[in-house]
């Protein structure tokens, strides 16, 4: 299923960079992620609950078709990963509070993602919605060596991103640009373990450097 979706979606960006009056354009970009991902296990009378965040630094270069825009990058951790989990037996906590906890999971990982845009120009400034997809491919973690296929394959995720951006003209060539994006992930269930329910999403920024063709 993921790699149908992403090959439709290299298709219809394809085909919009061989349409006629498009401005072309590339640059580097440097972002930040917050990465959150829950389960929900119930057995019997007793529900667990688990929350693992993450703090991600990316660095890519992106092509940008004007009504379409292609971006690699790559993804490295900020300090530890959190885990926060909550045990409830017959709908009363078996804790004062939610237990908390650190692991330093190390995660490295390659991202593609393609969107569509469409641009509002104001003079120098142009604004513009974003929709698309995101896959974000695990390279290295901690101890991935002693992980079986199921969960290294859990290790990788798709994603469905909503936002927007906005570009500043310096000169006629070169420009700034600004996104913000949610995206919703679309295979948050794992695997490799077996869970009642599951949900995660990330919030990500960046800030670019364009330049036009």
């Amino acid at each position: 299923m993921k790699k149908i979706l992403l090959a439709l979606s290299l298709v219809a960006l394809t085909s919009a960079a061989f349409s006629e009056g498009l401005d072309l354009s590339a640059g580097g970009s440097v972002g930040y992620t917050f990465n959150s991902q829950s389960y929900k296990l119930v057995n019997g009378i007793t529900t667990n609950e688990s929350t693992a965040t993450s703090n991600l630094l990316s660095v890519g270069a992106f092509f940008d078709l004007t009504y379409a825009e292609v971006g690699l990058g790559i993804q490295t951790q900020l300090g530890k990963s959190k885990l926060k989990s909550k045990l409830t037996y017959d709908g009363y906590s078996q804790l004062n509070k939610d237990d908390s906890s650190d692991f330093d999971s190390q995660l490295l990982n390659l991202t593609f993602k393609a969107l569509g845009k469409y641009p509002f120009a104001f003079d120098k400034i142009t604004v513009f919605p974003l929709a698309g997809l995101e896959y974000g491919f695990n390279l290295g973690t901690k101890d991935k060596d002693t992980l079986n296929d199921k969960q290294k394959s859990d290790l990788n995720d798709l994603f469905i991103d909503l936002g927007a951006g906005v570009d500043y003209a310096l000169t006629d060539k070169l420009y700034i640009r600004g996104e913000g994006l949610f995206g919703l992930n679309l295979t948050a269930k794992p695997d490799a373990f077996t869970v009642d329910s599951a949900f995660g999403y990330k919030v990500d920024v960046a800030v670019s450097v364009g330049y036009k063709f």
